[in-house]
C-alpha cells in the first residue's frame, strides 16, 4: 500500500490541476463604499432628510428673534414698550411654527436635539407672553417685577441656543466625515 501512496497523491494533485482552464477562479470583489454611510446620529440620508425637514423652522425662529432684536432701542436696552408689541405680533407665528414642528418625528438618535429645539420655542413663547403681560401690568400700575420671569425664560432660551449650535456643528461634522470617508473609499 505504501507504494501507491505517492501515485495516489500525484493523481489527486494532477486531477486538481487538470481542471478546464476556461473556468475562472472567483476573484474578490472590491468593497463598495456604503451609499448611505452611518454617522453617530443615524444613517447619512436619514440625518440629512431630517435636517432639511427642520431647516424652515430653524430659519423662522431665527427670523422672529431677529425682528424682535431689531426693536431694542439704540440704548441697547430692552423695554416692555419696545418689545411687547413686536412679541405680540410674533407670538402667533412662533406658535404656528411650534405646532408644525411638533408633528415631525425625528430619527431616534436625534430625538434629544428635536426636544431641545422644541424647548427653545417654548421658552421663547413663555418669554414673549411674560413680556406682554408685564408691559400691560407696567402700564396699569408701574410695576416691573413681572419682567424677571420673561428675562429668565429668554436667558434660558439663549443658553439653549449655544448648546443647539454646538450640537448642530457636531452633526454637520459627522455628516461631512461620513460623506468624505465614503468618497475616499470608492475605487
Amino acid at each position: 500500500m505504501p507504494r501507491f501512496a505517492p501515485y495516489l497523491i500525484a493523481m489527486l494533485l494532477g486531477c486538481g490541476s487538470s481542471q478546464d482552464e476556461a473556468q475562472t477562479i472567483p476573484q474578490p470583489v472590491p468593497a463598495q463604499p456604503p451609499e448611505n454611510p452611518p454617522t453617530p446620529f443615524g444613517e447619512t440620508a436619514q440625518v440629512q432628510a431630517y435636517l432639511q425637514q427642520i431647516s424652515p423652522f430653524i430659519q423662522e425662529v431665527g427670523q422672529i428673534q431677529f425682528e424682535i432684536d431689531q426693536k431694542i432701542g439704540s440704548s441697547g436696552k430692552a423695554t416692555g414698550s419696545n418689545l411687547a408689541p413686536t412679541m405680540e405680533k410674533a407670538k402667533p407665528r412662533l406658535q404656528k411654527a411650534l405646532d408644525a414642528f411638533s408633528s415631525i418625528i425625528p430619527p431616534p438618535l436625534l430625538a434629544s436635539l428635536h426636544a431641545d429645539i422644541k424647548k427653545l420655542m417654548l421658552l421663547r413663547l413663555n418669554g414673549y407672553e411674560h413680556t406682554i403681560q408685564s408691559w400691560q401690568q407696567e402700564q396699569k400700575d408701574g410695576s416691573i417685577e413681572g419682567y424677571k420671569e420673561a428675562e429668565n425664560a429668554l436667558n434660558k432660551a439663549n443658553q439653549l441656543i449655544i448648546k443647539l449650535n454646538q450640537d448642530m456643528g457636531m452633526i454637520h461634522q459627522a455628516l461631512e466625515k461620513a460623506t468624505d470617508s465614503a468618497q475616499t473609499a470608492s475605487p
